[in-house]
């Protein structure tokens, strides 16, 4: 009995189904690396520590040559120097709400009628605020400017996440009712 499941094949950046079918998948861009502040340094063994970034994630931080060079890692003064400087983040890129991210404020309802014009153009929210685009009927396509430069449409069912300080608008198309949650990773320390 022959496999019933398509045989697909890599065509520059799309799969493409072979023997003419026509169906092609896209294939994801990887995800930017979005440039947080470290805030706090905690020692994970000898060789690895786990930064606190400004955007509420953790990031592992290992040296061990070749696959990962951060000979930093290894001393601790020079560890609490890197507090206040600047790492790549990849979970922004990926828009990954942090774990611990709690909601704090949420907008009135808008539709496409009351759409306030700062939503229209390119804002941000501020260091550390997350956003939650969740609509309840319609579609409400979302345009992140650079360093993301994709649109991402947000759906009854499926709110889209927008990460700390990274411009974006929204560009109603048709008849939408929708609402923004705002939410914060509170820091160990209070």
């Amino acid at each position: 009995m022959p496999d019933s499941s398509p045989n697909l094949a890599w065509s520059g950046a799309v799969l493409r189904e072979p023997q003419g079918r026509g169906r092609l998948l896209p294939v994801p861009e990887p995800a930017p690396p979005i440039a947080r502040v470290i805030e706090a340094v905690r020692r994970e063994a000898a060789d690895a520590v786990v930064l606190r970034l400004d955007c509420g994630h953790p990031r592992h931080v290992r040296h061990r040559p070749p696959l990962s060079s951060h000979p930093w890692v290894l001393d601790d003064e020079a560890c609490a120097q890197r507090v206040g400087h600047r790492i790549e983040c990849l979970r922004c890129g990926q828009r990954q709400l942090p774990e611990h991210a709690e909601p704090y404020r949420r907008t009135a309802e808008f539709d496409e009628h009351t759409v306030p014009a700062g939503l229209r153009r390119a804002h941000t929210t501020k260091r550390g605020v997350w956003g939650r685009l969740v609509v309840e009927r319609g579609e409400l396509p979302l345009c992140f400017d650079p360093p993301l430069a994709i649109e991402v449409v947000a759906r009854p069912g499926e709110p889209v996440i927008i990460p700390p300080e990274l411009p974006h608008s929204v560009r109603p198309r048709g008849p939408v009712r929708f609402a923004v949650e705002f939410l914060r990773v509170r820091s160990d320390d209070g």
